[in-house]
């Protein structure tokens, strides 16, 4: 039998100079080096290998066959290794003439059926399962043909449901706390296809403090349910729990924390100043825990907050306001406010240039005489029409900081985009990219504005 093997190697050998020429090739099967086979051919700077290699002393199945091609200067190629597997001769009109099932890992009890030989076959047959469980199992199905090959196997999920009629009710649960569930109590109820866990559980040999309690149902097929789980506290058992002292310090700074005993009681509003003397200006936490009179700490809670500086104008006025879309922020839009403004009515239209219709998130932070910038106000807008880009500044068109909202057109513009032209008084627009405008964009100068092509202009109608 022979097998045909084609590779395609362009200048394989190892190359030095221009001159050197593949003069011979030699392959052998698996790791049979010692029967290598060489063949000469004519010199030449590349070379396609398509030819015929006998394969009759290879048994069927899996084989390397391994090639490597020698220069006019005595070196060899590193090898090329390639896998094939070789098959028993047989009629090129195979049909299908049986085909064998199992499930799960049940191999030993495969199920084989021979059927009329047949180029194609559709198994439609009705399979038993009777013999399985409820639940998940892997239906597994492979086909032989008349020179008794076997197809590959082909392996499916299925879910076994109950018997059709069957009634399922609750007939016990079991619980157990964290890790313990070889301490899992297991309590039998009446029957019921609803079953509420309303009975007092006894924690007496929990210590206080965090715990999970797991629960899970069982029916009257002994099937379990999931598992539910829940976190839960412990408190400490004892009446008349006050609160003594609350704790308190800023940002990390644990080690200086300061405590306050209070006269005890079970409510407590902290109402006193608090100094933040020794704070720098800017954000900080502040963190909170109360104890009780069995010596329990509270949860810690922490709650931001701003130490501005002392107040450097008597009459505070915002100064400036910057705003930008969506995640934008690397290119802010900054407008300086002249006279100052308290407070502060924002309502002239917002350019959405460059910006793409749909809906985008557009933010603000405004500025004030101190130098202080407030925090960060959001909300969404709907922009309907197609993106506009205007130029506004003084210098060449690939500067974006030129354009509304430092955003510059693509180079090639097309559909119902445009472009306006219009720097800053005694400014000038410079051309200084290949810019394309296609059918259905529109270029306008605004009047009185001077704009500069140091190359040429093409209009194409």
């Amino acid at each position: 039998m022979r097998i045909i093997l084609i590779f395609l190697l362009a200048i394989v050998g190892l190359q030095i100079n221009a001159q050197n020429k593949i003069n011979s090739y030699q392959y052998w099967f698996d790791g049979q080096y010692n029967n290598a086979v060489s063949q000469s051919i004519t010199p030449t700077a590349n070379y396609t290998l398509a030819t015929q290699v006998n394969t009759n002393v290879l048994l069927n199945g899996l084989h390397v066959f391994n090639v490597r091609f020698k220069d006019d200067s005595s070196r060899f190629s590193s090898t090329l290794s390639s896998f094939f597997y070789k098959v028993s001769p047989f009629s090129n009109n195979a049909i299908i003439n049986t085909y064998q099932y199992w499930f799960d890992d049940n191999f030993v009890n495969a199920n084989t059926t021979a059927v009329a030989g047949s180029n194609s076959f559709n198994l439609t047959n009705n399979i038993g399962t009777n013999n399985l469980l409820s639940g998940l199992h892997v239906f597994h199905v492979r086909f032989k043909d008349n020179n008794n090959k076997w197809s590959s196997t082909l392996s499916q999920f299925f879910y076994k449901t109950p018997n059709a009629g069957s009634s399922f009710n609750i007939t016990a649960y079991q619980y157990w706390f964290d890790d313990n569930f070889a301490g899992a109590v297991q309590q039998n109820t009446s029957p019921g296809s609803v079953y509420t866990l309303s009975s007092p559980l006894n924690t007496a040999s929990l210590l206080s403090g965090l715990h999970v309690f797991h629960v899970r149902f069982k029916d009257n097929d002994n099937k379990w349910s999931s598992t539910l789980s829940q976190f839960f506290y412990k408190a400490t058992s004892g009446t008349n729990n006050n609160l003594t002292k609350f704790q308190y310090w800023f940002d990390q700074n644990f080690t200086g924390a300061i405590q306050q005993n209070i006269t005890p009681s079970a409510i407590y509003n902290l109402s006193d100043q608090i100094s933040a003397a020794s704070l720098l200006e800017g954000l900080h936490a502040i963190s909170l825990r109360f104890m009780d009179n069995s010596g329990k700490w509270s949860s810690t809670l922490t709650q931001f907050f701003y130490k501005e500086m002392p107040a450097a104008v008597a009459d505070n006025k915002i100064a400036a306001y910057r705003y930008w879309f969506d995640d934008r922020d690397s290119i802010m839009n900054l407008v300086t406010l002249a006279p100052f403004m308290n407070p502060l009515i924002l309502n002239q239209p917002i350019a959405a240039d460059g910006i793409d219709s749909g809906e985008h998130v557009i933010h603000f932070q405004f500025k004030d005489l101190n130098g202080k910038w407030s925090m960060v106000t959001s909300d969404t807008a709907t922009i309907i029409a197609k993106a506009t880009y205007t130029f506004n500044g003084n210098g060449n068109w690939s500067n974006a900081i030129n354009w509304v909202n430092k955003i510059k057109p693509p180079l090639i513009v097309t559909g119902t985009y445009k472009i306006f032209i219009d720097p800053i008084p005694g400014g000038q627009c410079i051309l200084d990219v290949c810019q394309q405008i296609t059918t259905g964009a529109t270029f306008t100068v605004r009047s009185g504005k001077t704009f500069v092509i140091p190359g040429n202009l093409n209009i194409d109608q």
